[in-house]
C-alpha cells in the first residue's frame, strides 16, 4: 500500500498529507488502518473527515469543544499515532470540570486531504437536486463524466444487430453509473443525519433540575447517541460495501467497452462493409444471361447470312462461340471468421450482463443485512428507554417535593346556609301527586222528533236519581281530597261544539289523564257550578250556553 500522494497538475498547489496508514478507498471514502490489529480497517466518509478537520480548527483557534463529530476520537488517535509528517490533530481532555486542549504538531488543512481537485465542493452537488432524472451531463464529478466512453460507433453502424447490442451495453453502463451515484448520495445523507444526531445527543437537558428527573430524561439522549452511532455505521457500510461494489462494476464495464467491445464491433462492422461492396447475386444473374443471349444471337445472325460459302469459323472477325469459355466470377462469400467474431462479441456481452446482475443481487443482500442490524439496534433502544421509564417513579419525586416544601392544606368546605334553611322548611315527605279526573260534559244532539222528547225525559230522571244518591250518602275519601283541594283538572272545554260528541267518546273521556300543570283554584269551576250546568243541560233543550257556564 502506498501513502496518499497528490496528482501531478498545475492546479494542485497544496501538498498532500503523507501518512502510512491513511488510504483512499473510493471516490468518497477514506480508510484508516491500525497496524497493531491486523486486518482492522476503519472507513470514514469524505464529509466526516471534513468535519473532523473543522473540529481541529475550532480547538486550535477558538478553544470550542462541542459539537464533537462522529468518529473524532478513533480517527485522531490513529492519525496522530502513526503520522509521518508534521501534521497532527488537536485533542482535548476533561479533568475535574476543566478542559485541557493539546495542540501538538502542525494544524490540519482540509485541502491536504484532497487527492483530486474536483473533489472540493462535493457537498454542493448533494445539496442541488438535479432537474432531470438520469442525465450524465449533470454529474458534478469528472469521474462519472469520463466513466462512459464515446458512442460514436453506434451512429455509424448499419447492421441492426450490432446497433441493438451497442445500445444495450450503453444502457447497462448508464444504470451502473446512476446506481453508484445513488449510493454516494445515500451515504452522505446517512452521515449528515448521524452527525446531527450526535450534536443533538450532546445537548444538556435539565442541567439544574433534580437528579432523578435528569436521569430519566438522559435516557432520551442516550438513545439519540445510539441512533447516531447506528447511522454512522450504516453510512460506513454503504461506502465500504455498496458503493465499492458499484464502482468496481463500473470500472469493469468501462474496461470491457474500451478494450474489447469497441475494437471487436468496429472490426465486425468493417468486414460487413467490405463484403457488401462485392457483386451481388443480381449482378451474377445478369452476366450469365448476357452469355446465353450472346451465343443465341450469334447463331441467329449466322442463319441469316446469304453467302453459301460461308464457313463457320472462317471469318477471323467472327468469334467461335463454342470455344468461348465462361469468365469466372467471384461470388460474395461470407467468411467464417465474421460469424465467429459475432459469436465471441455476444458471448463477452452476455458475461458482462451476468456479472452485472450478480453484483446488483449481492448489493441488495448486503443492504438487507445492514437494515436488519439497524432493526436489532432499534429494539435495543426501545428496551433501554423502557428500562429508564420503569426506573423513574413520579410518586417518589412528588414525595421529595412534599418533604422539602410541605404539602399544601386543602381549602375548607363552605356551608350554604340558604340551602340548609330551605331543606329544613320543606316537608319531610314528598307531596302526593293530585289525581286528575277528566269530566266530559258533552250531551248528544237535541232530537227533532217525538223520540227526542222521550230521551230528554229519560235523561232528567237519571239526573234526578244521581242527585238524590249524592245527597243521601256520605262522601268517599277520594271526594274529600277533591273537596279539600278545591278544584279538578278538567280535560275538556265547555262550549256548544264540545257537547255534540257520541256516547263512545264520552266513555273515552272518563279515562284518567296524566297530571298537567294546574292553574290557581280561583280560576277553575267548582263542583257546585259543574252540577248546576249538568242540571240545566238535562232540563233544557240539551245545549249549554256560555253564559250559564260563566255563572
Amino acid at each position: 500500500m502506498t501513502a496518499l500522494t497528490s496528482r501531478a497538475g498545475p492546479s494542485h498547489s497544496s501538498p498532500c498529507i503523507n501518512h502510512r496508514c491513511l488510504r483512499r478507498r473510493s471516490l468518497r471514502t477514506y480508510e484508516l488502518l491500525d497496524p497493531a490489529i491486523p486486518g482492522h480497517v476503519q472507513a470514514y466518509d469524505v464529509g466526516q473527515v471534513k468535519e473532523i478537520v473543522q473540529m481541529d480548527k475550532r480547538l486550535r483557534e477558538q478553544g470550542v469543544v462541542s459539537p464533537v463529530p462522529a468518529g473524532f476520537w478513533d480517527f485522531t488517535r490513529l492519525f496522530n499515532l502513526y503520522a509521518v509528517g508534521p501534521e497532527r490533530f488537536a485533542t482535548y481532555t476533561v479533568a475535574q470540570g476543566r478542559v485541557d486542549i493539546q495542540k501538538n504538531g502542525s494544524p490540519i488543512v482540509w485541502e491536504h486531504f484532497m487527492i483530486d481537485d474536483w473533489l472540493v465542493g462535493w457537498d454542493r452537488d448533494l445539496a442541488a437536486q438535479p432537474a432531470s432524472g438520469s442525465s450524465l451531463s449533470s454529474s458534478a464529478t469528472p469521474m462519472y463524466q469520463e466513466a462512459l466512453p464515446s458512442f460514436e460507433l453506434i451512429e455509424h453502424v448499419l447492421d441492426p444487430k450490432i446497433q441493438a447490442l451497442s445500445i444495450r451495453m450503453r444502457v447497462a453502463m448508464q444504470t451502473t453509473d446512476e446506481f453508484t451515484k445513488y449510493w454516494i448520495k445515500r451515504g452522505a445523507i446517512e452521515h449528515q443525519y448521524a452527525s446531527r444526531l450526535a450534536n443533538l445527543a450532546e445537548t444538556m437537558i435539565g442541567e439544574s433540575d433534580s437528579k432523578e428527573l435528569r436521569r430519566a430524561i438522559d435516557a432520551v439522549r442516550v438513545e439519540t447517541a445510539q441512533q447516531a452511532m447506528r447511522r454512522h455505521d450504516l453510512a460506513k457500510r454503504i461506502a465500504v460495501d455498496l458503493e465499492k461494489r458499484s464502482l468496481d462494476l463500473q470500472i469493469k464495464q468501462r474496461a470491457h467497452w474500451q478494450e474489447y467491445y469497441e475494437p471487436s464491433a468496429r472490426k465486425l462492422h468493417d468486414d460487413q462493409v467490405r463484403g457488401s461492396r462485392r457483386r451481388s447475386v443480381a449482378t451474377e444473374w445478369k452476366q450469365e444471361y448476357k452469355k446465353l443471349r450472346y451465343s443465341l444471337d450469334s447463331r441467329r445472325l449466322q442463319s441469316m447470312m446469304p453467302d453459301p460459302h460461308f464457313v463457320r469459323g472462317s471469318h477471323g472477325g467472327a468469334p467461335d462461340f463454342d470455344t468461348i469459355s465462361e469468365t469466372s466470377v467471384d461470388s460474395p462469400k461470407t467468411p467464417h471468421g465474421l460469424a465467429r467474431s459475432w459469436e465471441e462479441l455476444c458471448g463477452s456481452c452476455w458475461q458482462q450482463e451476468k456479472d452485472r446482475c450478480q453484483s446488483i443481487e449481492e448489493s441488495l443482500s448486503v443492504f438487507i443485512d445492514t437494515l436488519s442490524m439497524t432493526l436489532d439496534t432499534d429494539r435495543g433502544s426501545i428496551n433501554t428507554v423502557n428500562h429508564w421509564k420503569d426506573t423513574f417513579v413520579p410518586k417518589d419525586f412528588i414525595e421529595e417535593f412534599a418533604h422539602k416544601f410541605g404539602i399544601p392544606q386543602a381549602p375548607a368546605a363552605t356551608i350554604d346556609v340558604r340551602a340548609r334553611a330551605s331543606s329544613s322548611a320543606s316537608p319531610r315527605g314528598p307531596l302526593p301527586s293530585r289525581p286528575t279526573v277528566a269530566f266530559n260534559t258533552e250531551t248528544p244532539p237535541a232530537p227533532s222528533s217525538s223520540r227526542g222528547s222521550f230521551d230528554s225525559q229519560r235523561a232528567r230522571e237519571v239526573q234526578s236519581s244521581r242527585a238524590s244518591e249524592s245527597t243521601s250518602r256520605s262522601p268517599t275519601p277520594r271526594e274529600r281530597v277533591r273537596h279539600s283541594m278545591g278544584s279538578f283538572a278538567v280535560g275538556t272545554t265547555f262550549g256548544p261544539r264540545s257537547l255534540t260528541r257520541s256516547h263512545s267518546q264520552r266513555q273515552a273521556a272518563l279515562l284518567p289523564l296524566s297530571p298537567e300543570p294546574q292553574s290557581p283554584p280561583s280560576h277553575r269551576p267548582t263542583l257546585s257550578k259543574i252540577a248546576n250546568v249538568f242540571q240545566r243541560s238535562n232540563s233544557a233543550t240539551g245545549r249549554t250556553s256560555r253564559d250559564d257556564y260563566a255563572q
